[in-house]
């Protein structure tokens, strides 16, 4: 993947009622409660080199009886500018390391782990022509790093800036004001698990009820966390880190029927339960 980023903001003042208690009336006395600046050069040209390879076989056992498995590798490389110009915060110096000159030019480390079973199967019982019984199980992986403008527009090549103060001094308080953005060096990829299992019965002539579970479960989802919240590195103020330490678990039952009236006209109606 090759891709050209430009980072390009106006400036931000925002508004939120903490200097008279109305949003309106902070705007019309010029108090916003955080200034926001951009600036440098916030440009990059950038690539990434990704990789995947797979086996799966169907292994029909029986008349009745169908097997799905397989194994898949993905390799998501990480993302390099052509120039360098990129850089990360690291908390063990609570400074910023550049690409190519502190640390290495992709910044972070490779995943190199990403193992992806799956497993499936399709089942007759007694050799019925009515009813189907199916499952499957799964790891799904997925890349989240698919642009580094958050790097580019660190310092030194860009600076971002927030503070408190008015509209004509923004950062006259004295407020640590330069925003760093990280990205963790042992930066690992997102992957779901995914499994399922359902009945599809006929129940009239041309009609067919279809009746499963579904459920997910997402590790290692990005979210923004400032981890200086307690002000514990000196020097700056808020520290954005793009952590995959979010998470999220889904459990459903999907509901389906479908009625064939002819060779031209289906109905299909159908519901989920979601959690």
């Amino acid at each position: 993947y090759y891709f050209s980023g430009l980072s390009a903001a106006p400036n931000q003042f925002r508004f939120s009622g903490g200097q008279t208690g109305n949003g309106l009336a902070d705007m019309f006395l010029g108090l916003p409660s955080v200034s926001i600046s951009f600036g440098g050069d916030l440009q990059g040209n950038s690539h990434k080199t990704e990789f995947a390879a797979y086996i799966q076989d169907d292994w029909k056992v029986t008349p009745n009886l169908t097997f799905n498995y397989g194994l898949r590798w993905e390799w998501y490389g990480r993302i390099i500018e052509e120039s360098n110009q990129q850089s990360n915060w690291e908390p063990g110096c609570n400074c910023f390391v550049v690409a190519g000159a502190d640390a290495s030019p992709q910044l972070v480390e490779d995943d190199w782990n990403n193992f992806a079973p799956r497993f499936g199967f399709a089942y007759r019982p007694l050799g019925s022509d009515t009813t189907v019984i199916r499952g499957a199980a799964g790891i799904y992986y997925d890349n989240q790093q698919r642009h580094n403008f958050f790097q580019i527009v660190n310092s030194p090549f860009g600076e971002t800036q927030i503070g408190f103060g008015t509209i004509d001094a923004p950062f006259s308080t004295g407020f640590p004001n330069v925003l760093p953005f990280a990205i963790p060096k042992d930066y690992r990829d997102t992957y779901a698990e995914h499994w399922n299992f359902g009945i599809q019965q006929e129940i009239l002539p041309e009609t067919v009820l279809d009746v499963a579970y579904v459920g997910n479960h997402v590790v290692g989802a990005q979210r923004l966390r400032d981890v200086n919240s307690t002000g514990d590195f000196a020097g700056f103020g808020p520290i954005l880190m793009l952590e995959q330490a979010g998470s999220s678990i889904f459990h459903s039952l999907q509901v389906r029927a479908e009625r064939r009236f002819s060779n031209r006209l289906a109905l299909i109606s159908s519901y989920t339960w979601g959690h």
